[in-house]
């Protein structure tokens, strides 16, 4: 039992200790699924193209790809995967500003005419190890992600559905072996807005996103007369507000019981960092707006 002086951080310790002493105790009835987390560069969730982009982002997840399809097609639903640094630039919002733009240039040509904007995204890999009984579900999926500071903790349910476009599952077939998108293989995709108790041997996601929005009112209209005056003399002042030494944390969970973070069985975290362009600094004078985070719960 608790001792009662115990702190609740302390008894979420111990909750976990229970948890993962369960799963040691009971073998391969339960296991203990890797978690992988790859960041990109994706359209808004503004983006006529985005549903797109986001089946294409689960593919390149299912078989760990960079980029897919390959060789790129040059328009906005081709994914990359990104490592190291983000520019800032590449991830503004001009949704709010009903103004199209395509990482950091507005007015973009052909393809890219008809978008407002990128966010950073976060994909997730989950995969239970071969020949294990064991099982995981949307529903099981917590994240927490920080920026400058404020920590945020999304838990997913059952009314998130396996859709195949921000979602997708696969449960192994016969030889209990996770095959990698192999079209040869037997897995069996679970893709059809099943919903999220559905219990899988893997799971996909394209993830949270980030973008950076202005936080003035109207959006945008104190930056500049021109769209892209405003673009550039925003993107200016997310440099000049130091966004560099404040990065954006992602932490995975998988979660013994729904809604639970205390019942976490494993983690993985990431860390985004960014490149402000030194010569944006010369621009602290500016007389800023507020700048504000966008951020969406599910991709």
């Amino acid at each position: 039992m608790y001792n009662k002086r115990n702190t609740l951080e302390e008894r979420n310790q111990i909750v976990r200790k229970i948890f993962l002493l369960l799963a040691a105790s009971v073998g391969t009835a339960f296991s203990i699924p890797s978690i992988s987390i790859v960041q990109a560069i994706g359209p808004s969730w503004a983006s006529p193209n985005v549903n797109a982009w986001k089946t294409n982002a689960l593919q390149a997840l299912l078989t760990s790809a960079t980029t897919f399809p390959t060789p790129p097609v040059g328009n906005p639903t081709q994914y990359s995967a990104v490592t190291g640094p983000i520019n800032p630039a590449h991830m503004i919002n001009t949704q709010s500003g009903a103004f199209n733009s395509w990482l950091g240039v507005a007015s973009p040509a052909a393809p890219y005419a008809g978008e407002f904007g990128n966010a950073l995204y976060y994909g997730i890999r989950i995969l239970n190890p071969n020949n294990t009984s064991g099982k995981i579900s949307i529903s099981r999926l917590a994240i927490e992600d920080t920026i400058d500071g404020i920590s945020f903790t999304s838990f997913y349910n059952a009314s998130d559905l396996y859709d195949g476009i921000s979602f997708l599952g696969v449960n192994y077939g016969a030889d209990q072996t996770f095959n990698g998108g192999d079209p040869l293989g037997d897995d069996v995709y679970v893709d059809g807005n099943q919903v999220g108790s559905t219990e899988v041997d893997a799971l996909f996601f394209t993830g949270l996103n980030w973008s950076f929005i202005p936080g003035d009112t109207p959006a945008f209209s104190t930056y500049g007369s021109t769209n892209a005056q405003r673009l550039a003399n925003f993107i200016a002042a997310v440099n000049a507000s130091g966004i560099g030494q404040n990065p954006v944390v992602a932490k995975v969970h998988v979660l013994y019981e729904s809604g639970n973070l205390a019942s976490s069985i494993t983690s993985a975290s990431s860390t985004t960092t960014f490149t402000p362009e030194p010569s944006t600094y010369a621009l602290m004078g500016l007389g800023l707006a507020a700048l504000g985070i966008a951020r969406r719960r599910s991709a």
